[in-house]
C-alpha cells in the first residue's frame, strides 16, 4: 500500500441454506502501509453469490473476502470515520489525501480545493474537541490542587 494512500474493505461473509439467515459484515483498512490479513478465503477477489451448505445444516458458513475498496477513496475514508466519531483517524485520512493529491494525474484542481475544505471542516471539528478537554483536564488540575489557578 504505497504511501498508505489505499482504503481496503475485509468482508465477512455468513452463507446459510435460508437467504434470511445470511449475514453480511465489513470493515474498512486505510492508512496503514504494511499489514497482516489471516484467514482470508478470498483474497484480492470478490466472494461467491452463493457456497455449497449441507442442507441439513442450522448454522451459517463464514467466509471472508479481502479486497481494495475502489469506491472509498481517502476523502470518503476521513468521513466515514468522522461519523463514526474517530475524528483523529478523519483528519489524518485527509491530510494523507491532501499529501497525495499533487501525485495523482488525473485529479482536478477544484477537487485539491475541496479536499482542503474537508481538512478544515474536520479541523474545526475536533479543535473544540481538544480545547474543552484540556479545560477541562485544567480544572481537574486546579480542583485537586491547593494552588490558586
Amino acid at each position: 500500500n504505497v504511501s498508505g494512500q489505499n482504503v481496503y474493505r475485509r468482508g465477512v461473509h455468513g452463507y446459510a441454506v435460508h437467504a434470511e439467515d445470511a449475514t453480511y459484515s465489513e470493515e474498512l483498512i486505510g492508512l496503514q502501509r504494511f499489514f497482516e490479513q489471516r484467514d482470508v478465503d478470498y483474497p484480492f477477489q470478490s466472494a461467491p453469490d452463493s457456497v455449497s451448505v449441507d442442507a441439513n445444516s442450522s448454522h451459517t458458513v463464514k467466509k471472508v473476502s479481502f479486497n481494495a475498496a475502489k469506491d472509498v477513496d481517502l476523502r470518503r475514508f476521513a468521513l466515514i470515520r468522522l461519523r463514526e466519531g474517530k475524528a483523529d483517524e478523519a483528519k489524518k485520512a485527509i491530510d494523507r489525501a491532501v499529501i497525495n493529491a499533487p501525485c495523482e494525474k488525473r485529479l482536478p484542481k477544484r477537487r485539491i480545493g475541496g479536499l482542503r475544505t474537508v481538512r478544515r471542516t474536520i479541523s474545526k471539528r475536533i479543535a473544540p474537541i481538544r480545547t474543552s478537554t484540556a479545560r477541562t483536564d485544567v480544572r481537574r488540575r486546579c480542583a485537586r490542587s491547593t494552588e490558586r489557578c
